[in-house]
């Protein structure tokens, strides 16, 4: 399945800040620089208004004034053209009148390519990307991401880019290059008018979308994006051919500015079958300060803190503990200009953490083992404010084999083909015993080929050297021209077919192995039994 595994480094962009007066903060209003689109969305963010509220906002654009459109939930001015604007540049002024009349006010331009879209094509979306990463906020409580349309663009153009180009990072130097949109992720995603701006990229080279995800959130700098609160919405490219796979995952946070204070650990609190070790293939190298080092190592355990307010992090304790005995490990913190409180040669300060706490076991965590962490420290917030904070928490390894945890949700059925999940867009479920799935989703997941024939209401499946011959509303089915009888009719609900998995399954010469706890079901080919 996997071709190439190298993890890039994260890139997050955040615009600085400033300031009007000592209660009024900006940041700078977009879209400036060459941008895509020939209706571009004019945007203007604040990070605080004090006690003052936004009475209007007038918006010249060319000389012309319309009225712009204040967001109070997110504190942002935005106005879309009725009209499209024309290649070439155009000047833009804002001006915003508070309640005691005095104004703000800000002037800038942007540049329309002569390829600009009327709007953001609406490219293929990747489900498989967004239910893999959904799967772990899921377990983490954190809110759904969902696809945006102008991040899709970007990840797709420059995963391209990389594909034809050769080049492996998250840059783009070749002008000449048919995909190039800009030099950096900010650049690409500004030229598609995104509009916020914080965004993050994440760079793969795997044939798998869901591997994709699951390498990111293994690894230490890559699985922060995929927990912070923040990041809602994502882009996700992937471009291939016989010899590279690459796949470029953007994700953008549309109310960066109002997040709320959370603390949030991975693997989070009572969560169990947690992977053990961590193989340390990340550029850059998150244990390059440390020496002697040897890897693989067991599996990295983070520590986030979010909010719009919060600076940073600092520790005075950071345990792992299994049989109340203190597990070696290495321990990564933010790098500040005081010092930190916690003293161990095992730690040291990464300029790559703002907000995190990572711990790296020195050695491959013991299977079905419970372990205990605690974190304790200071959060320290943008105003030169600290306050204590203290974290404990457990968790419990797997045996190694892959699988989501749910500490809720009990009632969904997950299943897994060779260690990856199975995502289906109509639920599986289970009557008198028998678990019943959309035939032809679960076959055509599997690389079995489904033929309907709706004059005999009949399916023919061929795969793994096989071919069934089915009908609807009966329980007999011909395997190889052979008669045999399952335990449940295939039958239709809601125009799709469904039959019993585990029949189908092991008729194709598939190992079927059930988890009554979980209510997980492996599937396993006989080359990965």
């Amino acid at each position: 399945m996997r071709t190439k595994i190298l993890l890039l480094m994260i890139f997050i962009v955040v615009f600085s800040n400033y300031a009007f007066s000592e209660d009024i903060w900006y940041y700078q209003p977009y879209p400036q620089g060459l941008i895509g689109v020939s209706k571009p969305t004019i945007t203007w963010y604040f990070d605080k208004l004090g006690e003052n509220s936004i009475t209007s906002v007038d918006i010249l654009i060319d000389g012309n004034k319309y009225k712009g459109v204040y967001n109070r939930k997110l504190k942002r001015i935005s106005y879309i053209p009725e009209e499209e604007l024309s290649p070439g540049k155009h000047n833009v002024t804002i001006i915003v009148t508070l309640d005691d009349s005095k104004k703000i006010k800000q002037s800038f331009e942007f540049e329309i390519d002569e390829d600009a879209l009327r709007k953001i094509e609406k490219i293929s979306e990747i489900e498989e990307i967004k239910n893999t990463l959904n799967k772990y906020r899921k377990i983490l409580k954190l809110a759904p991401v969902r696809f945006n349309d102008s991040l899709n663009m970007a990840a797709k153009m420059h995963s391209n880019y990389m594909l034809a180009n050769k080049d492996t990072g998250h840059y783009q130097y070749d002008k000449e290059n048919p995909f190039y949109i800009g030099e950096e992720p900010l650049d690409r995603v500004k030229y598609y008018n995104y509009s916020s701006p914080v965004i993050d990229e994440e760079i793969n080279f795997i044939n798998s979308h869901q591997l994709a995800i699951i390498d990111w959130m293994n690894s230490i700098y890559h699985r922060l994006s995929l927990i912070n609160p923040a990041f809602t919405e994502i882009g996700y490219g992937f471009s291939s051919n016989e010899n590279s796979s690459i796949d470029v995952l953007v994700l953008g946070a549309p109310k960066f500015n109002s997040i709320e204070e959370k603390i949030i650990t991975y693997p989070t609190d009572g969560q169990r079958n947690v992977p053990i070790k961590w193989d340390g293939k990340e550029t850059p190298n998150p244990l390059r300060e440390f020496e002697e080092t040897e890897t693989p190592m067991g599996y990295p355990i983070t520590l986030l803190v979010s909010g719009k307010d919060i600076e940073s992090v600092k520790i005075n304790k950071a345990l792992l503990k299994t049989n109340d005995k203190k597990v070696k490990s290495y321990i990564l913190v933010p790098k500040l200009n005081k010092e930190n409180l916690y003293n161990t040669p095992y730690l040291k300060e990464d300029e790559k953490l703002k907000k995190e706490i990572i711990i790296i076991p020195a050695k491959i965590l013991e299977k079905n083992q419970k372990y205990s962490v605690e974190i304790a420290g200071k959060i320290i917030y943008k105003s030169g404010e600290e306050k204590d904070f203290s974290k404990k928490w457990g968790f419990t390894t797997g045996n190694g084999e892959f699988r989501f945890d749910y500490q809720e949700n009990k009632e969904e059925l997950n299943i897994y083909f060779n260690n990856m999940e199975v995502f289906l867009n109509n639920s599986p479920f289970i009557t008198e015993g028998v678990t019943m799935v959309p035939l032809r989703e679960y076959c055509e997941f599997l690389g079995i080929k489904v033929s309907w024939n709706g004059k005999e209401k009949s399916i023919t499946l061929k795969g793994f050297d096989k071919e069934l011959f089915l009908k609807i509303n009966s329980n007999k089915v011909l395997v190889d021209n052979i008669s045999k009888e399952m335990r449940k009719s295939v039958i239709l609900k809601e125009d799709k077919s469904y039959a019993p998995l585990r029949f189908i399954s092991e008729a194709f010469g598939l190992n079927v192995k059930w988890d009554g706890e979980y209510k997980d079901i492996f599937i396993r080919s006989k080359k990965n039994n």
